[in-house]
């Protein structure tokens, strides 16, 4: 053994610093997770609307441009929405009504794999029911416990 001396870390004060900032930027990009993800959103929009601004700005002042592409854009979402919408409701109407129906044709086939909510209809929504309110609950406690928990200075509840 050529060297049997104990060996000695060396850490600098400037290592250590650097350490420490990189902490506190961790720590306050968490703290600040719920505005960041708005922020990255709102760039990811200027983003992909920015060739038509500057496309439109040879014709007009930038911020028009930016007005107009923005309203464009959102309008023909809403009115995509409102298009589409109509046709989701009457779709789930149409099952609603015809639910019964699916499920004495499913029945047989989960009562064969052992599933007890598949007896009757009447047991089947009752234990629907009560799955829901459970995940309702446990939403509810897992998303907005969180702040309560970690007592973040950025929360306004």
């Amino acid at each position: 053994m050529e060297n049997d001396q104990p060996k000695i870390l060396d850490i600098s004060w400037s290592t250590i610093l650097k350490i420490t900032i990189a902490f506190l930027i961790f720590y306050i990009s968490y703290l600040m997770r719920d505005i960041l993800v708005w922020v990255i959103f709102a760039v990811i929009i200027s983003v992909l609307f920015n060739p038509a601004i500057d496309f439109l700005r040879r014709f007009m002042p930038r911020m028009l441009a930016a007005v107009l592409v923005y309203v464009t854009i959102f309008g023909l979402l809403a009115v995509l929405i409102y298009m589409v919408a109509p046709i989701f409701v009457s779709e789930i109407q149409q099952f609603s009504q015809l639910f019964p129906v699916y499920f004495e044709r499913v029945s047989p086939i989960f009562k064969g794999l052992g599933v007890e909510a598949f007896d009757s209809f009447d047991q089947f929504t009752t234990s629907s029911g009560q799955y829901l309110q459970r995940l309702r609950f446990n939403f509810r406690r897992n998303f907005f416990g969180y702040y309560h928990f970690f007592h973040s200075p950025f929360s306004f509840t």
